[in-house]
């Protein structure tokens, strides 16, 4: 949709539906010509390529043909917003400005980022939780979950005063074997889920003292 500014007053943007209500025999186009627009008054306003959040834009690779990369800013502490358009005498163009962050948006800013990658970060664990784990020759259901079924069983066996039981891996395939080994089992799945429970902590720790600064905590990764 085209957007359009009236010449004399300079407001903008202006729609064809209030062109239309101001001028009752105008009956253009939905993209009406420059001099359909003049003779009442208005112009059309050509886009131009807007600014982008140096931290979310990411360059299109491999770069096309005729691409005109758009200049950056910091998305931290600055935000771009339409203004007045601009014209060269002949037509008119948009315009953005680059406005710096208010201390509330600032802060909303700060706490956007913390909990988006705070998101991130747990859901990295969660999925490093179920990662298969290796035992006793076998590949068991990996996380907390898939250790403590085990070692509920193991406590099964012994309460019933059983020295082996019926397990199944993660190919659902059945195991007959001893308290003692699905005891280890156990273990070594708990370890593993311990061991990316460990990192979850730290990186939550990172986090938490970068203390709002968004630039280090998007440095933080789950590795």
């Amino acid at each position: 949709m085209n957007k359009m500014i009236n010449k004399t007053t300079m407001d903008y943007p202006v729609i064809m539906e209030y062109i239309r209500l101001k001028n009752p025999g105008f009956l253009s186009s939905k993209s009406p010509s420059d001099d359909e627009l003049g003779m009442v008054g208005y112009a059309n306003v050509f886009p131009t390529i807007k600014p982008r959040d140096s931290n979310l834009f990411v360059a299109p690779d491999p770069i096309p043909a005729g691409y005109v990369m758009p200049s950056l800013y910091n998305g931290d502490t600055h935000k771009c917003v339409e203004g007045v358009p601009t014209s060269d005498g002949t037509i008119f163009s948009e315009q953005w400005d680059i406005i710096t962050l208010s201390a509330e948006e600032v802060a909303k800013a700060e706490e956007y980022v913390t909990v988006s990658k705070g998101h991130e970060i747990r859901a990295a664990f969660l999925t490093a939780t179920k990662v298969p784990v290796d035992s006793n020759g076998f590949t068991w259901n990996g996380g907390e979950m898939s250790a403590m079924r085990l070692k509920g069983k193991a406590d099964t066996l012994v309460q019933k005063s059983l020295t082996e039981g019926d397990i199944h891996d993660i190919d659902n395939i059945q195991h007959t074997l001893t308290v003692a080994q699905i005891l280890d089992i156990a273990a070594d799945i708990s370890v593993a889920y311990e061991v990316q429970f460990d990192l979850y902590q730290a990186k939550k720790n990172e986090i938490v003292a970068a203390n709002g600064d968004c630039a280090a905590i998007r440095l933080v990764t789950y590795s």
